[in-house]
């Protein structure tokens, strides 16, 4: 019987989560920014009102952490996956996130910081924490929209990485230097590409879309219409409360990011282009 040596995913998953919380219980010692002390007993946009403290929302901060959950269960999983049978995309019979494999560890990684810069973004309302939510919530869209973009296309694995990686610095830069280009705008130019790329890869391949797909895109949909519900403004905000829509919106995101993970398992490259 083989013993596995050295550190596990998990672990690495866990040190991380660790690292980022002391990280912000250090931010928050040292004193959160100028912009964060204006916002003390105001209504923020995703509607709960700024408490002082550690933790400007607790709600919206606090049910963020459940996004870090299916990154963590990924992670345990993987020590159980078999190696990667192949580095390449060619002609393979099954995926690379059902196996031990870097894009597996992107996946549940971008899923932790997700949730991590969420929960800084609501427990800080710094700059720096809405700047950290925005390119986790970028970096994670991209690895599927990125995979659906090789299989509609017949790229390799190579073309995979380097289009997921130059990217997500695209869009990082547009987020941190266009004015008033947010995450939201994003979502509403990446979320219909993804679409037409899926649909491209199904009708040329003849697989793709699944009952995970529908779910998840089922899931997005009612989350976001959550989501919006909780604006401030609007009727059934409530800012003093605990109950939170935003909140929901993050707790229902966990299962979506879940069930987009169960595609990725389900869905081989297909036929791509020799090198």
């Amino acid at each position: 019987m083989n013993e596995r040596r050295g550190p596990t995913p998990l672990t690495y998953g866990i040190i991380l989560f660790v690292v980022l919380l002391v990280g912000y219980i250090v931010m928050a010692e040292m004193g959160f920014d100028e912009r964060s002390h204006q916002k003390i007993d105001s209504i923020s946009g995703s509607c709960e009102l700024n408490r002082d403290g550690y933790i400007r929302q607790p709600a919206n901060a606090l049910s963020s952490l459940t996004i870090v959950v299916p990154g963590l269960i990924i992670l345990h999983g993987m020590v159980n996956l078999r190696s990667q049978t192949s580095s390449n995309y060619e002609r393979r019979n099954d995926s690379p996130f059902s196996e031990n494999t870097l894009e597996t560890f992107l996946f549940a990684v971008s899923a932790i910081m997700v949730g991590m810069g969420a929960f800084y973004a609501h427990g800080s309302m710094m700059v720096i924490g809405a700047h950290f939510d925005r390119i986790s919530m970028a970096a994670w869209i991209l690895i599927p929209l990125s995979y659906a973009l090789i299989r509609a296309f017949g790229l390799n694995r190579l073309s995979y990485l380097v289009i997921w990686g130059s990217s997500s610095v695209i869009c990082t830069w547009a987020m941190g230097t266009l004015e008033k280009f947010g995450v939201t705008d994003l979502y509403y130019i990446l979320i219909p590409i993804w679409v037409s790329l899926e649909i491209i890869a199904h009708l040329r391949n003849g697989f793709g879309i699944n009952r995970n797909t529908i779910f998840g895109a089922g899931l997005f949909l009612l989350a976001f219409g959550v989501r919006s519900l909780g604006e401030k403004g609007d009727t059934t905000c409530i800012p003093e409360s605990l109950l939170q829509w935003h909140a929901l919106w993050h707790i229902i995101c966990a299962f979506v990011i879940w069930h987009f993970w169960l595609h990725l398992k389900q869905v081989r490259p297909g036929n791509v282009i020799v090198e």
